[in-house]
């Protein structure tokens, strides 16, 4: 990687981990999700005051938690599947689990390459 440039992969905090969970059966993320794989690319846009990163298809496959942002006086050169991890309801406080349509999902993290 060029000097001037920073790879960035989220943590937990700042990934709308739970995000997957309250999804509906049959949205068309769960299917783009499922068919996520470390590595591909994805791209990264905001919308309605919050960071999503979709598949080649546009297709939503994680947001970033209200807040973040791209790190001041960088600029985001690509994006990709970093790593897919399995969640459960149970991992989820008390007072977000009535969301939850679903007692497991997955979570995509993406890997951010910055200059």
């Amino acid at each position: 990687m060029p000097p001037d440039r920073a790879c960035l992969m989220p943590d937990m905090g700042q990934v709308f981990i739970d995000w997957a969970g309250r999804l509906r059966e049959g949205d068309v993320s769960l299917s783009a999700i499922s068919s996520a794989r470390d590595g591909d690319r994805v791209d990264i846009a905001q919308d309605a005051g919050r960071w999503w990163f979709r598949n080649a298809q546009g297709r939503r496959l994680v947001g970033m938690k209200g807040g973040w942002a791209v790190p001041p006086g960088r600029r985001i050169v690509s994006a990709a599947v970093g790593a897919i991890v399995m969640r459960h309801a149970r991992e989820t406080g008390d007072q977000h689990r009535p969301k939850l349509c679903r007692d497991s999902w997955e979570v995509v993290f993406p890997e951010i390459v910055l200059e």
